[in-house]
């Protein structure tokens, strides 16, 4: 979930303020990687879940195209659809280098698989050429706080200063749709998760004391989920993905806040498994009011990175999102590393977190 937050079986802090959540739901693997205590993890992330924790706990977070990492044996990227493997480190070299050892296909994809030319440890030696970036803090109902909005206008005028091309755009999709069909997805595919698990236990139901309550919610939304439903939904996902792509014909990277809203305190149930919300709906929509802006580009497929370059009113990291077209993840590892080569390599202002292993 957005928050690895249960106080009956766990609670995950965020190391540069532990009255705050780590977000999710890569959550401990973003808070170990905050607090020195390893230099790169595992992270998963299928609408957020490396590049919001790795956004709100400072580090390194990419989510990379569909076509990069294998999901075999059990799923692949047509099956898996929106979720994908990776990592949360705390340099762009780090990060570079597990793409590169991880990349590939297994036998039997349904899909291609990109290639590159080079090694992106190789590629991220060079700046990238001249890029067009597009801001936005805007996607559809979704805006983010004016504090964060500006947070991200500085990052356009340091992107400025570093001579790419910065300005205001957005690409002509339906947001109102697409955030629909991810919901849909969403929902089918965890009745499914859920309902594998209880058929391998002999049960019938979710035992309530064991299944979060807004999980069990989820499986009696969607277990029934029609085939016609689902084609409705990858038709918009098809829809929003060729939006994108006429947009990537003009410019080269959106730039976004990778939150709308401020990293909430432990324990704020809108946004948890736990919460008593007894609409799905609306408990979906609670998350995308403050985590519009990763989302998309798991339903498209494209590469996103979350990069430690800004802070939020109440101290905490706040990663500035770049995303780019279909198979462009080492322009993007390219940007932030000239991104962190002009900031001398000191992310996060060259802070560490409050509950770090070199202050214990």
């Amino acid at each position: 979930c957005s928050s690895a937050d249960n106080p009956a079986v766990y609670v995950t802090r965020n190391p540069w303020n532990t009255d705050y959540t780590t977000c999710g739901s890569s959550a401990g693997s973003a808070a170990m990687v905050a607090a020195g205590v390893v230099p790169i993890a595992h992270a998963t992330d299928g609408g957020g879940s490396i590049r919001i924790p790795a956004g709100v706990n400072g580090n390194i977070g990419l989510k990379v195209s569909r076509g990069v990492f294998s999901l075999a044996p059990h799923m692949s990227d047509l099956t898996g659809l929106v979720s994908i493997q990776g990592c949360q480190s705390r340099s762009v070299r780090d990060t570079a280098a597990f793409v590169d050892h991880a990349r590939g296909p297994a036998p039997g994809e349904f899909m291609p698989f990109w290639t590159t030319a080079q090694p992106y440890c190789e590629m991220i030696k060079r700046d990238p050429s001249k890029l067009r970036i597009a801001l936005s803090h805007t996607w559809g109902d979704y805006t983010a706080t004016p504090a964060i909005a500006a947070e991200l206008e500085k990052a356009g005028r340091f992107l400025e200063d570093l001579g790419h091309h910065v300005d205001y755009a957005l690409p002509e999709i339906d947001f109102r749709a697409a955030f629909a069909a991810q919901t849909t997805c969403y929902i089918s595919n965890f009745a499914v998760v859920i309902s594998n698990m209880l058929a391998a236990r002999g049960l019938e139901k979710p035992p309530e004391d064991l299944i979060e309550p807004v999980n069990i919610r989820i499986w009696e939304a969607g277990r029934h989920t029609s085939f016609a439903e689902r084609a409705k939904m990858q038709g918009v996902f098809n829809t929003t993905s060729r939006g994108f792509g006429a947009f990537f014909e003009q410019w080269d990277v959106i730039l976004t806040p990778i939150t709308a809203l401020p990293t909430p305190k432990v324990g704020t149930r809108e946004y948890l498994t736990i919460s008593d919300n007894p609409d799905v709906l609306d408990w979906f929509g609670n998350l995308w009011r403050n985590f519009a802006f990763t989302p998309l580009a798991n339903l498209c497929g494209m590469p996103a990175i979350s990069m430690p370059m800004a802070t939020q009113d109440h101290g905490l990291p706040l990663g500035i999102q770049a995303i780019a077209k279909q198979a462009n993840d080492g322009l993007l590892l390219q940007l932030a590393a000239q991104i962190e080569r002009a900031l001398d390599g000191k992310w996060n202002g060259g802070k560490t977190a409050k509950v770090h292993v070199t202050k214990a």
